[in-house]
C-alpha cells in the first residue's frame, strides 16, 4: 500500500470519528438536553418570588417576602415565617419536570383528585405581578407521582412525589419557631429568678462570676449551658388565642424568670410558666403571644446556688503556661518555656528539662477540684505552698495565676487563688502530689559541642 493510499485512508477515518462524534455523540446528547428541557413544567427562581399562598393544607397560608431571604405570614395570623421551611418549598418549584403526560384533554379530573385539588399552591412573581397556580392532586403509589396541573393547561401531568412534600406542610412548619433573638457571647448580666432563690451573674473580662446570692467565681459550664439553651429556644406549640390568659398556662407568676443584658444595655426577659406533658409554657417578654417549649429548664432552675459555683480549683490552659514558680518552705522551683515550646529549669537548677515532667505538675493543677467553699477572704497563718503561674494565650495576651496553700487541716487543704474573693478548699493530697511530681523534674546534661572535622 502507497503512502499517498494510507494517507486518504486515514484522512477518511478521522473523518468517520469525528462525524460518530459531533453526528451521533454531540446529536443525542443535544436530543436528550431538549427533551429534558421540554419535561420542565416549571423553572422558577426563589429571589423572583414575592409572595407564596397555599390552599388545602387546613387554613389557607399567604407568606411574603420581606428580603432577599425572609418571609412573613400574612394569614392566617401575623407571623415570622420559617426561612428554610419556605425555601424548601420553593425549591421544589425551581425547577419542576414531569415524568410524562398522563391526558392531554380530560373530560373528567375527578380521578386525579384534580376536580377539587389537595393543594393549590399560588406563586406571585415579583416581575410583572404574574402569578403562577399549581393544582396538586392525587398520588399514585406505583409510579410514585403526583398528579399536577399548570396554571390553565387542561392536561394533566404526573411529577415527581417530592412535590407532596407541600401537602404534609403545616402552619406550624410554616413558622418560625425561634423564640429569643441574642447571641449568648453578648450577655454581659443574667439573672434566674425562681419560687426558692433569685441568682444573678456578672461577666467580668470574660470570665462569669457569681453576685447573689453571695460573690463567688461563677461555673462557666453552668453559665454558658443555661444561654445556649435560651439562645437556641424554639417553640414546640404556639398558643394562638387573641388574648391569651397568663394565669392558666402560669406566667402570672412565673416558676422561673430569666433576666439578660446585653451589650449596648440590650435586655430580653424570659417567663416560664406551668409544666404540661414534657413541655414548659413560655412567654418571651416582647412577644405577645404564649408558647410551649421543651422542658429542659426545670432541673436547671432547681439547682442551688453551690451548683452554680465554680468547681474548678484555678481555671487556666496548661499549654498555654509558660512560667512557673513554687514556693515550699524555703525551697523555690522556677521553670520557664521558650519559643520552641521546650521548657527550662532555673531554679533550683539551670538547665533543659522534659516537657512532660513539667506538664504532669501543671495537668495535676489543672484537674483539682473545689471540694467546698469558705467563707473568710484569707488563709489563716503562713502558707505552706505558694504557686504562680505566667499565660500567654492565642491573641498574646498575658495572665497570671497566683495560689497559697494552707497546713493540712482536718483531711482538707485551704486554698486563697487571688481570682476567688473567698478560701477554698481541695483535697489534701494535692500539695504532695505536686511535690512528688517536682521531685521527677530532672535538668538534662547539656549537649556536647560538635567536633571540628
Amino acid at each position: 500500500m502507497s503512502f499517498r493510499t494510507t494517507l486518504i485512508l486515514a484522512v477518511v477515518l478521522i473523518g468517520l470519528g469525528l462525524y460518530a462524534y459531533f453526528g451521533e455523540y454531540k446529536g443525542s446528547e443535544k436530543k436528550e438536553k431538549k427533551e429534558e428541557q421540554a419535561k420542565t413544567l416549571l423553572e422558577v427562581k426563589k429571589e423572583d418570588v414575592a409572595e407564596l399562598g397555599i390552599e388545602g393544607t387546613g387554613k389557607p397560608v399567604h407568606i411574603v417576602s420581606t428580603s432577599a431571604d425572609s418571609w412573613q405570614i400574612t394569614q392566617p395570623l401575623q407571623a415570622r415565617a420559617d426561612d428554610a421551611t419556605v425555601g424548601r418549598i420553593l425549591g421544589d418549584f425551581e425547577k419542576l419536570k414531569y415524568k410524562d403526560i398522563v391526558e392531554e384533554q380530560p373530560k373528567d379530573l375527578s380521578p386525579y383528585d384534580l376536580k377539587n385539588p389537595k393543594v393549590i399552591v399560588h406563586l406571585k412573581m415579583k416581575k410583572a405581578q404574574s402569578e403562577k397556580t399549581i393544582y396538586i392532586g392525587a398520588k399514585n403509589p406505583v409510579n410514585d407521582v403526583y398528579y399536577v396541573r399548570l396554571n390553565k393547561d387542561p392536561r394533566v401531568y404526573a411529577v415527581e412525589s417530592t412535590i407532596g412534600d407541600v401537602a404534609t406542610t403545616t402552619l406550624l412548619d410554616f413558622r418560625d419557631k425561634k423564640l429569643t433573638d441574642f447571641a449568648s457571647d453578648k450577655v454581659n448580666s443574667v439573672e434566674l429568678k425562681s419560687k426558692d432563690q433569685d441568682l444573678q451573674f456578672q461577666k467580668d473580662s470574660g470570665v462569669w462570676k457569681m453576685k447573689k446570692p453571695v460573690e463567688s467565681p461563677a461555673s462557666d459550664n453552668q453559665v454558658t449551658s443555661l444561654l445556649s439553651s435560651l439562645e437556641s429556644l424554639r417553640a414546640s406549640e404556639f398558643i394562638d388565642d387573641a388574648q391569651p390568659d397568663p394565669t392558666k398556662y402560669g406566667l402570672q407568676t412565673p416558676s422561673a424568670e430569666v433576666d439578660l443584658i446585653l451589650e449596648k444595655g440590650l435586655q430580653q426577659k424570659i417567663l416560664f410558666g406551668n409544666k404540661d406533658a414534657g413541655q414548659i409554657y413560655c412567654r418571651v417578654e416582647g412577644n405577645p403571644g404564649i408558647e410551649k417549649v421543651g422542658d429542659s429548664f426545670s432541673d436547671t432552675f432547681s439547682k442551688k446556688a453551690e451548683e452554680w459555683r465554680e468547681e474548678k480549683l484555678v481555671l487556666f490552659n496548661r499549654f498555654d503556661t509558660e512560667q512557673v514558680q513554687i514556693k515550699s518552705g524555703s525551697q523555690i522551683y522556677a521553670f520557664s518555656k521558650n519559643k520552641e515550646e521546650k521548657w527550662s529549669e532555673q531554679s533550683p537548677q539551670k538547665g533543659e528539662i522534659d516537657t512532660d515532667k513539667i506538664q504532669d505538675v501543671l495537668e495535676k493543677l489543672e484537674n483539682a477540684e473545689i471540694t467546698k467553699y469558705g467563707d473568710r477572704p484569707s488563709l489563716e497563718g503562713s502558707p505552706s505552698m505558694e504557686m504562680t503561674l505566667t499565660m500567654r494565650d492565642w491573641q498574646e495576651k498575658i495572665s497570671n495565676k497566683h495560689l497559697a496553700f494552707s497546713a493540712f487541716k482536718d483531711n482538707a487543704q485551704a486554698v486563697k487563688n487571688d481570682n476567688y474573693n473567698t478560701v477554698v478548699f481541695t483535697d489534701a493530697t494535692l500539695q504532695q502530689d505536686i511535690l512528688k511530681a517536682l521531685q521527677q523534674i530532672k535538668t538534662k546534661p547539656p549537649t556536647p559541642p560538635a567536633k571540628k572535622k
